[in-house]
């Protein structure tokens, strides 16, 4: 093997081996000589010896590569993928100035306020001193920190340091927003709460159950609808069809009980002409039909 071929990468090096291999430059046994040669073994091993060690080889040049990457080849990059940057949204291009990526943007590049760790966007929305009023982010103040806004056509300077994330609004199922201190249930296990905190984290819940634990809770899960529970364990629902546990009649909800007010379900019947309302307790209806009783 000549001095060029052992300054090629073994990959560059096996690459080589298998065209002289292809065209019949080299014998099958010249070709595991000259593998073996670049593994550091010796000419006389066997197939299987030659390759093994070759991986070895490979190994050990892999290690080398992302050693040396680390050392001196993460700058380069850096500055690199700054330049292909800079290219592509017509920004200023890396210099001799520059020593890394991190002096690029010191130099080229002034940082955004920043509001709970988080760089302020333009449009952004934020409240100031506590109170309820919303201000919108149009431009930067770098001298004071802060951002300005555009109000009645006057500029304002609003210090971050006052500022706050508005906190987002928060809907249920039923798109009803949410208040502190709202009784809400949760739709599929149908126990109650109370909203104790609404924040940037979403709504948090103390549950009635005090096993369960106070939580935050995904808000389309939740309901400020009162769940009222048929013999089946399935919330009852203005409109649809319900049958009597007793007799198997069809009936259709027209209206749910009304807490201090009537504790039972307004019912019509199915099918029949000029029906009148009914009340049955929501304990003596079901969704799916019940069987006849033997006798009937």
């Amino acid at each position: 093997m000549s001095n060029d071929e052992k300054l090629l990468t073994v990959k560059d090096a096996m690459y080589r081996t298998a065209k002289d291999l292809e065209s019949g430059a080299l014998w099958t046994s010249q070709a595991i000589a000259s593998i073996a040669e670049l593994a550091g073994i010796d000419k006389r091993c066997t197939h299987s010896q030659a390759l093994i060690a070759l991986s070895s080889k490979l190994d050990e040049e892999n290690e080398l590569a992302y050693e040396q990457g680390l050392r001196v080849g993460a700058g380069i990059t850096a500055l690199k993928a700054a330049y292909i940057l800079a290219k592509g949204h017509g920004w200023p291009e890396p210099d001799d100035e520059d020593q890394g990526f991190g002096s690029w943007i010191d130099r080229c590049f002034v940082p955004r306020p920043c509001l709970d760790g988080v760089p302020v966007q333009m449009g952004d929305e934020f409240t100031a001193d506590g109170n309820d009023d919303v201000y919108h982010c149009k431009g930067y103040a770098y001298r004071a920190g802060g951002c300005i806004d555009l109000i009645n056509d006057v500029l304002i300077r609003i210090d971050l340091e006052r500022c706050a994330q508005p906190v987002p609004r928060y809907v249920d199922a039923n798109n009803e927003s949410f208040n502190a201190l709202d009784t809400v249930w949760d739709a599929e296990t149908h126990e109650e709460g109370t909203v104790d905190d609404i924040d940037k984290n979403g709504v948090h819940v103390h549950w009635v159950d005090t096993t369960i634990g106070d939580c935050y809770v995904d808000p389309g899960r939740l309901t400020h609808e009162m769940p009222f529970l048929a013999a089946d364990g399935v919330p009852l629902k203005v409109f649809e069809p319900v049958f009597d546990t007793e007799t198997g009649i069809a009936y259709v909800v027209a209206e749910l009980p009304m807490p201090d007010i009537c504790d039972k379900v307004r019912l019509y019947r199915c099918g029949a002409e000029d029906s009148f309302s009914e009340y049955f307790d929501v304990s003596r209806l079901t969704h799916t039909q019940p069987s006849a009783k033997e006798g009937e």
